[in-house]
Order: C-alpha cells, then sequence, then structure tokens
C-alpha cells in the first residue's frame, strides 16, 4: 500500500540537502528513476521533470532550475555500483540523453519488460500496473490529474508546477512513479527471474538496440515521395471523374455505387451488422464489374498516398529519416491501457512501416521506393526463410515436414505432393497454392470455414485437404494435441492454460476453451526470439550501428558500399544457422539502393 510513502518536490536548497541525504542512507538496491516531458517525441519534446525514488520515498525535480542536482544524483548512485529501474525506461532515458544527461543502459531495468513476461494478457502501462500489483488508489490518480489537466485547458507542456493546491496534482503523480517502478521490481522480478532470466535479458537487451536503430533511422527521399505525392492525387482525381462520367456515381456516396451495382445485376453477397449492403474489400474484389475495378484503384490511391507518402514527409521533416518506434513487445493502445502482444512479436508505428504494401504493382512499389540509402551507402535486406514453418517442423517432430525442408525443390510444391500422392505436381499447380493456404491458416490457428470463405474453395474441399495433411504429417496434429493437452492440465492445476517457449521458458498465456490458439502462439513468440536473438547477434559482430530497421522477419542493414561484401558474410553467417533448432535456419541477402527495387545480392566476381 502508499499510505507510508512520502512524496517531495524540490523547491529550495534545503530540499537539495535532503533529497542528497535521502540518496546517501536508502537500502534501495535500485534507484527508480522516471520523466515527465512536453510531449511524447524524442525528437522534438523536452523534459520538465525527473524523478527519482525508492520503495518509501519519492522526488520530482524540475530539470530547468535543477540540472546540477540530476546530474548528482545519477554521479552519486553509479558510485554505489548499484542499478536503475523505470518502467518503459528506453524513453526516459532516451529523453535524459537529449539533455545531455547519460544513464549507463547496461545498468537499468524496466518493470514494462518485467510485467509483460510475467502476464502478456494486461495492460503494461505503469499505473495500470500498480493498480494490480501496488495500490488500487495508483491508477486513481491518473484520472484526477487528466480532470485537472481538462478543467483548466492545459497540456504536459503547460501545466505548472506548484508546491500545493489541486494543480499539485502534477507533480506528486510525477514523484510517484519512481516509487511505483521500485515497487513493480520487488514485485515481479522474483518470479521471472526464477522461471524465464532469459527471456528479460532477451527483452531488454533487444529493447536498447532498438532504441538505435530508432536515432539513426531510414533516409526518406523527400522530393520523390512530394512528387509522387502529387501524382497520386492528380490519379485519385481522374479515377473520381471516371466513376461519375461513365457510371453516372460518386464514389464517396456509398449508396450510389451500391444502387448502380443492383441496377446492373451485380450479387452483393455481404451485409453489415445493421443489414446494409457492405463494401468492403473482399466483397470490391469478388465483383465482376467495371466500376469495381475502378473503385478497387480509386481507395488504393488514396490509402497509399493519406497513410504512407504524406505520413513520410511528415515524420522525416525533422532531419529527412523516419525514425519510426519500435515496439519490440508488440503493441495495442486499448480501453483498459497499452497492451504488448502475447507473443511479443515486435510492432511498429509513426509510421508503421510493417503495413508497407508488399505487391509488386507500380502503385505500391512508389511506397518502398521512397525509403534510400544515404550518399555513398546502400540498404542490405535478409530475411528468414519460412521461419515459422521451420519451427513448426522443429517442435512437431515431424518427418516429412523434416523432408521437405532438405530437398532442393520448392518446400511447398514438395510438400503438396505428400499430400496428394502425385509427383506431377510443379510450382503451378493451384493444388499447391491451396495447400500454402491451408499451412498458414493451420499455423495462424483459422479454421476451414474461414479458410474456405477466404480462398472460395467449398468447404468440403478443405476438409478433405485438412484429412489428408493430416495422414501425410502426422507429427503436425500430434504436436497440436500435446499443446492443448499441456495448457488444460495447467490450467487445472495453476487456473490459467499456458505454452512455454523451449528457448526462454517464458510464458505465453492462453485462454480456456481457446487453448488452440497456444499453438500459433508458441510459434509466433519462438519466432519473435529467434529474430531478437539474431539482432543481438549481429549487434555482437559489429552491425549494430548499421541497423536500421526489423520488419517482420526482414533486417534492413545500411551500410557503405566499400563494405558490402564484409556486411553480408556477417549477414549470412549470422542469420543462416544450423544449430538452433532441428532444421536448418536459412535467409537470403538482398541489395539495393532504394528499398522497393532490392534485388537478390550476387558476389562480385
Amino acid at each position: 500500500m502508499l499510505k507510508d510513502v512520502s512524496l517531495h518536490l524540490v523547491e529550495t536548497y534545503d530540499d537539495v540537502t535532503a533529497c542528497l541525504e535521502w540518496l546517501s542512507t536508502t537500502q534501495a538496491d535500485r534507484l527508480g528513476f522516471d520523466t515527465e516531458t512536453t510531449g511524447l517525441s524524442p525528437e522534438t519534446d523536452t523534459v520538465r521533470l525527473v524523478q527519482f525514488g525508492d520503495a518509501l520515498h519519492g522526488w520530482a525535480i524540475e530539470l530547468e532550475r535543477w540540472y546540477g542536482l540530476v546530474e548528482e544524483i545519477i554521479r552519486r548512485w553509479l558510485g554505489t555500483g548499484r542499478r536503475f529501474v523505470a518502467h518503459n525506461a528506453r524513453y526516459d532515458v532516451a529523453m535524459l540523453r537529449k539533455h545531455g544527461i547519460v544513464i549507463p543502459v547496461h545498468l537499468v531495468d524496466d518493470t514494462m519488460m518485467l510485467s509483460h513476461i510475467e502476464d502478456p494478457t494486461v495492460s503494461i502501462g505503469l499505473k495500470q500496473q500498480s493498480g494490480r500489483h501496488v495500490d488500487p488508489k495508483a491508477a486513481a490518480m491518473q484520472s484526477q490529474l487528466d480532470s485537472v489537466m481538462h478543467s483548466a485547458g492545459w497540456t504536459w507542456a503547460t501545466i505548472p508546477v506548484v508546491p500545493r493546491g489541486p494543480v499539485a496534482v502534477y507533480w506528486i503523480y510525477a514523484a510517484l512513479d519512481p516509487v511505483l517502478a521500485v515497487r513493480l521490481w520487488n514485485h515481479h522480478a522474483p518470479a521471472v527471474l526464477a522461471e524465464a532470466p532469459r527471456a528479460y535479458d532477451l527483452e531488454v537487451s533487444v529493447g536498447w538496440l532498438a532504441d538505435r536503430m530508432e536515432r539513426a533511422g531510414l533516409l526518406v527521399d523527400r522530393s520523390y515521395a512530394l512528387d509522387q505525392g502529387e501524382e497520386f492525387s492528380a490519379l485519385f482525381d481522374q479515377l473520381t471523374i471516371q466513376c461519375k462520367v461513365g457510371f453516372d456515381v460518386d464514389p464517396s456516396s456509398k449508396d450510389q455505387i451500391v444502387r448502380r451495382f443492383l441496377e446492373d445485376g451485380v450479387d452483393l453477397w455481404k451485409r453489415t451488422p445493421t443489414g446494409d449492403y457492405s463494401l468492403d474489400k473482399d466483397v470490391i474484389r469478388s465483383v465482376d464489374h467495371p466500376l469495381a475495378r475502378i473503385i478497387e484503384q480509386r481507395r488504393k490511391v488514396e490509402k497509399l498516398n493519406s497513410t504512407f507518402l504524406r505520413r513520410f514527409l511528415e515524420y522525416s521533416e525533422f532531419d529527412g529519416r523516419l525514425h519510426p518506434s519500435i515496439n519490440t513487445l508488440g503493441f495495442a493502445e486499448q480501453s483498459a491501457g497499452a497492451f504488448g502482444v502475447i507473443t511479443s512479436r515486435m510492432s511498429m508505428s509513426h509510421p508503421n512501416l510493417q503495413q508497407l504494401p508488399r505487391g509488386k504493382d507500380a502503385l505500391s512499389k512508389v511506397i518502398r521506393n521512397c525509403v534510400i540509402a544515404g550518399e555513398g551507402k546502400t540498404l542490405l535486406m535478409v530475411d528468414f526463410d519460412q521461419v515459422e514453418l521451420r519451427i513448426m517442423a522443429h517442435l512437431s517432430g515431424d518427418p516429412g515436414l523434416a523432408a521437405a525442408f532438405a530437398t532442393e525443390d520448392d518446400f511447398f510444391t514438395t510438400l503438396t505432393r505428400g499430400i496428394y500422392k502425385d509427383l506431377g505436381i510443379g510450382k503451378d499447380d493451384p493444388r499447391r497454392q491451396l495447400t500454402k493456404s491451408y499451412v498458414y491458416a493451420t499455423l495462424y490457428g483459422a479454421g476451414n470455414d474461414k479458410l474456405a470463405t477466404t480462398t472460395g474453395v467449398p468447404l468440403a474441399e478443405i476438409e478433405q485437404l485438412s484429412r489428408d495433411f493430416a495422414q501425410a504429417y502426422t507429427g503436425v496434429p500430434a504436436f497440436q494435441r500435446e499443446v492443448q493437452r499441456r495448457a488444460r492440465e495447467r490450467a487445472q492445476a495453476e487456473g490459467f492454460p499456458y505454452s512455454r517457449s523451449p528457448l526462454t521458458n517464458r510464458r505465453f498465456r492462453g485462454e480456456e476453451g481457446k487453448e488452440y490458439k497456444l499453438v500459433n502462439f508458441t510459434i509466433q513468440g519462438m519466432a519473435a526470439e529467434i529474430l531478437k536473438s539474431k539482432l543481438l547477434e549481429l549487434d555482437a559482430a559489429g552491425l549494430g550501428d548499421v541497423l536500421r530497421l526489423p520488419v517482420h522477419d526482414e533486417v534492413i542493414v545500411e551500410v557503405d558500399k566499400a563494405d558490402v561484401a564484409e556486411a553480408v558474410h556477417i549477414l549470412e553467417g549470422v542469420m543462416n544457422d544450423a544449430d538452433l533448432l532441428h532444421i536448418p535456419l536459412t535467409a537470403g541477402v538482398s541489395i539495393g539502393d532504394r528499398w522497393g527495387e532490392k534485388v537478390d545480392y550476387v558476389p562480385a566476381a
């Protein structure tokens, strides 16, 4: 509980003396720290308050007034040989670094990482975690501060620092944060460090590497992005005119589009929850009508322009480079707070470069071509080959899957031949694509009904494929059943179903009645851990300063052209791994001065 906590605002030199005296006498093994800033951008925002604390005392310090005190506290604590702890430490370390204050990251622990590893199904926000594990009143203070700020129209940049009165909730709220971080460490650390220390070390280490990648960023060809944005806008206007002139339809009017389709005998096969006709992307793609093709292209042009080209220009305005937030735990903002994803698959925001169009058409290619190498440099991209399926083969121990990876033939072609008992099946056989869709649907936990809907293949045919696959590759359904069986046993014994990572022993929590999802969680979680481990290996091998971005299972590197051969040698040596799994991990390297124009790397003769 927090009733025994004392919170202090440094206002006078007597307060400075008291703060340093507290620092010299605290028995805490970790010093909690936090910052309050004018906003959330390390590029454009600044620090207002710096806070330190232990389990019983929290201190709020105005950086502009007491900069020397902040430096002195850090210097003295470093002299004790003890560690620091914060919640979402990457952000606070980055903001302090901007002001010339450096906390060595190898001495910093992060309770956000601990919280996620302990239970990835709940919010990792500091106040939500503290409300669950420290004191329910901790979460209530956020609402009190929000109310004060809203009533006066204050922002994080303008709310005043005053010692007393209702507005004092700002510094009180701030001074409490390092106390909460220390208490969360004391709560979570014993269990996490006993059960999954490798998971914690991995997450903390890759978080600091992601911070370096964010700071480096990727160069944007701003003039190219601007020109392409103008062309996209012009094309959007042309497509709008085509709709109006050719079909008497305003393409922004759903009712007019529906009316024209119905008049022309189009079967609109899907409705919204309110009973209206749906015109979502699946419906538009399925409609055999020239208006549908124009609508589809018009939507694509608008999305590419607004979601990517305009944002590329916005986010690169500061220094010509994109500095996307690399969320190493994954990230989803919900009404109940901020959540990491259960598998800890990395995500990205501001902008989300994981959602760039993957198509090979001219419009999609434009988006990736906005990202370029700097002068005298080039981009190298290294991408794992079918890492999730290799993990499935490893975990299931199925000899057929292992054999399919061992052959030099196309993996899915070999797999399809095994299912249909037809050695004449080639890469262009439609059964190969259906098999590929089925395997990935199985991997991601999608049912036969959903696969039938997305592929347009009759359900009976999908169900027959499911039976044939299970018969040909018996290890896969056996593995799936075993994951679910053990999860149900754990639910009975411990209150909730879960699986564990064979690599780090972290828990992937599931839901009772949906234990089947743990198959996907385990595979995706291992894939996330493998990529993070390989990023750290690349850093240790000397490529840390040229690493730029992890995108799904791809890593982007920006190197001097004179260093390409050496960098490729390191990339291939690290990412190709015959020992980590029973099935060798393989990866290919591509090269290009623009991301959208990458080609397979071929060594110079």
